[in-house]
């Protein structure tokens, strides 16, 4: 009987008799492996026929096509993987876990995506001054070809389009023009420096000194310099003679003029060409200013166009004339930023506080005052102009300093007010008492000449002398009061202080409504009354002040505000989902969420308080299962029923073979298996080869392959000479070693005939290697000689024994010696003279000897000369 179970086939009944055949079924996403022949058999307990019976099913449609590309190849096999192609200027972004794999008859997995590799003009980061001609795209690998505005100039920097992003450098590919100083009639453009200090009977001074700037020179946008009118002339014939002026864009702002003092400037008219149509009057304005009114005039000056003889009614470039804006004002959208490091300091632009990091806007005038006026004093600059669009140098600010020897002190009761450009306001018929204190002695008051004004004089013993006060009564005051109050010690400077005196019924005007606010004003719009802001639409709220209070002198405390929708902030996409909104996230705007699939899965309704009535949801997904693994080749077990995040544990079937991977899989969300590994024979390790051994493998290392060991001559092997490859992969030993033969010294010493030593110096080391040989001597002063006269020496052999000549001790002489290259002749030459042995010295022709000696004796063991002769040219 035989058991069958494989994957995709449809169970029938799990046991066959011997014998019994049947045709497989297979389950969805499986097809029959060999339909022309795919009946199995059972026979004696095997099955035979098609193993397994069933594979994976073909895909019968073709992978799903992505965008701005194409399919390039797919064969529908199971396991097979589509091929895409981007269209020109796209290029493929495809990975392991971006690809369509046919799996049991359907396309899996995540599609790639074809990535436009040019660039946009919108994805510029920094586009400042480019000109909209610049809007072509640019393609990879290819810079921005940059254009310019005309009040802008290139920078040379050119942004790399690299793969569908722009690759930008520090600096715009434009910048702002810059500005060259030009001849000014009656003037020229300088920069103002401190001249030498000067005594004078204020103290040391100095003076303003302005330096001109050469013609032709180059100031940098954004920069500030001083037109400085010659004498008779003012700037722009308004008086003054010196006036800053800033380069902005390559023009000086305002326009540097210098005319005779008193006559009136008219603002220059400008031509540039536009589209109109021909024969038609423009009406320009023109604004004039006189040096004695502060009014602005307005005259009307009518330009007739020229025809042009060949057009017929159509639009056509024709110059017109474009005016400047009043005063000669630029319209600007920058701002200087405001930070004073005096606490004691009080700015006001217009009526609005100004604090520190306040942003003034540009051509807005800030006005200062102390905080305790009539304590502090302001010393330098009373107000400030923004005009050059960056934060006011801290040097440019005043300073509120406390009073020293010899100044006085104005305190004043909470009936006077302070108004934002410092000046004190009282109601018109209530009395006021201003105290004047000085050190010295009675301050003096000096005041605008009124009746109903009293003063008083008080002295008090402090513990730092004497307090000298002067007390200023303003009875039921009028308008009669209104101006300065000095006081002063005789001999120093005073303290000043502006009166202002209003009409109590006087009243802020109405505020216009429109169809923006509803205001609620209370007292009827009297000083310090309030005017509070609410918008009318639902769904709106305030920007700026909502509460207004009315001042003294009739105005209101800050500009009108303004309302703007109430938003809700924007959800935050994730993959699987997307939102759509209504109404553009105001109140009331309703935000859809969408799965993947398409269905709507809820929605949130944006509040009148800004915020989401419903959180975002999640998507539920489908449930993905992983194919069944190889059975043929895997042992498998699975934790759980193939879910996503579930494991399988495999292991080869074969115990010859081992997984190139991890053996725990994981089941991925796109239905596939985390890196199925494979299984490849099991080998053991090679042995690391030396020049002492030789090795020699059977069947490539695999498991019961053996490994032969052999050393070379004259080497010893020490260990086993074969190993065998077990199935875990590891030698069934260690590797062994190769020893080379060697020889005791002290065996030497042992054998050795009697009287023989050991010549030259002597080893180290007892163990003298194979091969070596050491020179052997006598005892006594005598001489050793061996077979055939040779000088005797002991060998280590192959045997790791010593083998040592037969050696005779004799008496006699050693060799002659002679220098290097001698023309010497000895007869005989030996390196061993007997007793009574003698050699004779000559030399060859055209040579003599040095020295008269021709023969010499060997004596015992000593020559019968000392000194021996050598031969020298004739």
């Amino acid at each position: 009987m035989g058991k069958l179970s494989f994957p995709g086939l449809i169970p029938g009944k799990s046991m066959f008799k011997d014998g019994e055949s049947f045709v497989p079924s297979c389950e969805k996403g499986y097809r029959v492996a060999k339909p022309e022949n795919s009946r199995l058999s059972c026979q004696q307990g095997r099955w035979i026929g098609q193993m397994p019976p069933c594979t994976g099913d073909r895909c019968k449609d073709p992978p799903p096509p992505i965008a701005n590309g194409h399919i390039a190849h797919f064969t529908g096999e199971h396991a097979s993987i589509a091929r895409y192609e981007c269209k020109e200027f796209y290029t493929l972004q495809q990975s392991q876990n971006t690809q369509v794999q046919c799996l049991f008859g359907e396309w899996k997995g995540r599609l790639p995506v074809c990535k436009d590799t040019r660039c946009y003009f919108k994805d510029l980061k920094k586009k400042m001054g480019l000109s909209t001609e610049s809007l072509k795209v640019t393609n990879h690998n290819e810079y921005l070809d940059v254009l310019c505005g005309h009040e802008y100039t290139p920078t040379g920097e050119r942004p790399l389009c690299f793969e569908g992003r722009w690759n930008e450098r520090v600096l715009s590919p434009c910048r702002e023009r810059n500005c060259e100083i030009s001849m000014i009639r009656n003037g020229a453009l300088t920069v103002r420096r401190l001249g030498p200090r000067y005594l004078t009977w204020n103290g040391w001074v100095r003076d303003d000194i302005y330096d001109e700037i050469p013609v032709g020179t180059e100031i940098l946008s954004g920069h500030m310099r001083h037109l400085h009118c010659f004498e008779g002339y003012s700037v722009q014939g308004s008086g003054s003679s010196v006036l800053p002026i800033t380069c902005q864009k390559g023009k000086w702002y305002p326009e540097p003029v210098c005319l005779p003092h008193g006559e009136p400037y008219v603002a220059r008219v400008v031509t540039a060409a536009s589209t109109l149509k021909p024969s038609v009057p423009k009406i320009v304005a023109v604004a004039e200013v006189t040096s004695t009114e502060s009014t602005l005039k307005f005259s009307t000056l009518a330009t007739q166009l020229p025809t042009s003889s060949n057009t017929t009614g159509k639009d056509v470039d024709q110059p017109h004339t474009v005016i400047v804006t009043e005063n000669n004002n630029v319209t600007e959208s920058c701002h200087c930023e405001y930070n004073s490091p005096d606490k004691n300091l009080v700015a006001y632009a217009g009526n609005e506080l100004v604090q520190n990091g306040s942003k003034v806007k540009f051509n807005c005038t800030v006005k200062f005052h102390c905080k305790e006026i009539g304590y502090y004093r302001l010393t330098g600059p009373k107000e400030m102009t923004c005009t050059d669009c960056r934060p006011f140098h801290s040097a440019a600010y005043p300073e509120c300093k406390e009073p020293v020897y010899g100044n006085t002190a104005i305190f004043f009761d909470e009936n006077l007010k302070v108004l934002p450009d410092g000046t004190l306001s009282l109601k018109q018929g209530v009395t006021v008492r201003l105290t004047c204190i000085g050190n010295i002695r009675y301050p003096s008051w000096t005041y605008p000449k009124a009746e109903n004004v009293h003063t008083h004089y008080e002295a008090q013993s402090t513990q730092d002398g004497i307090v000298y006060s002067t007390l200023l009564d303003i009875v039921e005051p009028s308008s009669k009061q209104d101006g300065k109050y000095s006081c002063a010690m005789e001999g120093y400077y005073p303290t000043i202080i502006n009166i202002k005196v209003f009409d109590p019924d006087m009243r802020c005007p109405l505020l216009e409504e429109g169809n923006k606010f509803i205001i609620e004003y209370d007292r009827d719009r009297l000083p310090n009354s309030t005017a509070k802001f609410d918008c009318k639409k639902l769904g709106q709220t305030i920007i700026g002040a909502n509460v207004l209070t009315c001042l003294m002198d009739g105005h209101w405390s800050a500009g009108t505000p303004d309302c703007t929708d109430i938003t809700c902030p924007e959800f935050t996409e994730y993959e699987d989902m997307v939102v759509e909104y209504s109404k553009q996230q105001k109140v009331g705007s309703i935000a859809t969420f969408f799965c993947g699939s398409g269905d709507a899965s809820g929605t949130s309704k944006c509040l009148e308080t800004g915020v989401w009535s419903a959180q975002m949801p999640s998507c539920s997904r489908k449930e993905v299962l992983c194919p069944t693994l190889d059975e043929t080749k895997f042992q498998v077990v699975y934790d759980g029923e193939r879910k996503v995040a579930s494991q399988a544990k495999i292991s080869c079937l074969s115990t010859l073979r081992k997984l190139n991977g991890s053996d725990v899989l994981r089941c991925l969300e796109n239905g596939r298996w985390s890196d199925v590994p494979d299984c490849i024979d099991i080998e053991c390790r090679a042995f690391q080869a030396n020049e002492d051994m030789e090795i020699q493998y059977t069947q490539d290392r695999k498991v019961g392959s053996s490994a032969n060991f052999h050393c070379f001559s004259p080497g010893v092997l020490s260990g086993k000479s074969t190993l065998k490859c077990l199935s875990n992969g590891d030698w069934s030993g260690d590797k062994p070693s190769c020893l080379r033969p060697s020889c005791s010294l002290k065996s030497l010493h042992e054998g050795l005939p009697e009287n023989i030593v050991i010549g030259g110096d002597q080893p180290n080391d007892d163990v003298i290697p194979y091969g070596t040989s050491l020179p052997l001597a006598c005892e006594d002063g005598l001489r050793p000689e061996g077979r055939d006269g040779l000088r005797p020496e002991a060998k280590c052999s192959e045997d790791q024994k010593w083998k040592i000549p037969s050696v005779r001790c004799v008496s006699g002489c050693g060799r002659i010696p002679k220098p290097a290259n001698s023309q010497l002749i000895i007869e005989p030459e030996k390196d061993l003279y007997v007793f009574g042995e003698s050699a004779k010295f000559s030399c060859p022709t055209g040579h003599t000897l040095t020295s008269e000696l021709q023969l010499v004796v060997c004596l015992s063991n000593t020559w019968s000369a000392e000194e021996f002769p050598d031969c020298k040219n004739v």
